[in-house]
């Protein structure tokens, strides 16, 4: 399924399309991979071969979803939805995304995450997103905010970037309506610490060879 959308450029002639990833997206993201400002904004280093990357986007995972945004049926942006495993936490999911540096700041991004945001919700029953973000990433900390992520903490020296390590964000949206009761951290610190259950002691063994047997030489008479 793709979407048309109308791009916040001068050139309203252009239509920006969000679907499904296809394998012959795969070189076109892996070069997009390697732009200064992508790199800065992820965890990608310099110097990485065009192959390797498109092998990265061309595995099968089960787990992920890809979007890919094109304008003008070319290759612009791209968000991965990462589902968690089946068991506790599946209800939850991450994603992270990338724009072309020649077309950041037009609405890629914001088509992109409403675009999985819708997905993860009213399809794939996901109640919590996750992402990480630079602290220096201003304009994906707007955008971010504006579709209700929220900061959680903060992860220290997480990323080296040129030489220097850099704080990233941890950010959260949590659906609308949770079908489950929830703790929250705020409640759990009010309440008293329950006591700790002692330790269980091994039992002590009978002294002077009496008491069921225990130590006896040639068992019971």
């Amino acid at each position: 399924m793709s979407r048309p959308r109308t791009p916040r450029s001068p050139r309203a002639t252009q239509k920006l399309v969000i679907r499904a990833f296809e394998p012959s997206d795969a070189e076109a993201l892996a070069r997009m991979m390697q732009q200064p400002s992508v790199i800065a904004g992820t965890c990608r280093t310099p110097l990485e071969s065009v192959a390797t990357n498109a092998a990265r986007f061309l595995a099968d995972d089960p787990l992920r979803r890809s979007l890919v945004a094109t304008l003008d049926e070319r290759v612009v942006g791209h968000l991965a939805l990462h589902l968690h495993k089946p068991g506790r936490c599946r209800h939850a999911a991450s994603l992270g995304m990338m724009v072309d540096e020649n077309h950041q700041g037009r609405g890629v991004g914001s088509a992109l995450l409403d675009e999985a945001i819708a997905l993860a919700e009213r399809w794939l029953h996901v109640l919590r997103l996750e992402l990480e973000v630079h602290v220096d990433n201003t304009r994906a900390l707007r955008l971010y905010g504006s579709r209700g992520f929220s900061i959680e903490g903060v992860a220290r020296a997480h990323t080296l970037r040129d030489g220097m390590l850099i704080d990233a964000f941890r950010m959260a949206r949590l659906g609308a309506a949770l079908p489950y009761p929830r703790l929250t951290a705020e409640e759990a610190a009010s309440r008293t610490p329950p006591a700790l259950p002692r330790t269980p002691q091994p039992p002590r063994r009978p002294k002077g060879g009496t008491g069921g047997g225990w130590g006896t030489r040639g068992g019971q008479a």
